[in-house]
């Protein structure tokens, strides 16, 4: 009878022994998985830094590109607004210009009937 007890009792701690060894198994799988999830997500995350720092470098050069054309635009309006002045001045040069000729021409004419 003792002995029948004790080879219930071994065979119930095998039981045991082998649910938790099985536990034990599937425990080791989970953490498997997890790492190789955990080492996907470090790359992704490797490439989503890459990216994000590639966009941070366009970002900057389109901004050094814009702050290059704004000051392109900026001469070009200094120039218009110089050549502007030109003009004006060049406009003024012609209309004294076009009233000494006709002074000169009302006097050549006086000259040649007096």
């Amino acid at each position: 009878d003792n002995l029948t007890e004790c080879s219930t009792q071994l065979a119930n701690y095998k039981d045991r022994l082998t649910e938790e060894e099985e536990k034990a198994t599937s425990a080791a799988q989970d953490i498997r998985r997890y790492d190789q999830l955990y080492e996907t997500k470090v790359d992704e995350l490797e490439d989503l830094e890459g990216d994000l720092a590639n966009a941070q470098n366009v970002a900057q050069m389109r901004a050094l590109t814009i702050a290059s054309k704004d000051k392109e635009i900026d001469n070009l309006g200094q120039t218009i607004n110089t050549k502007n002045q030109e003009i004006s001045a060049l406009n003024i040069k012609i209309d004294q210009l076009r009233d000494d000729i006709d002074i000169l021409e009302d006097d050549l004419y006086a000259c040649e009937n007096p």
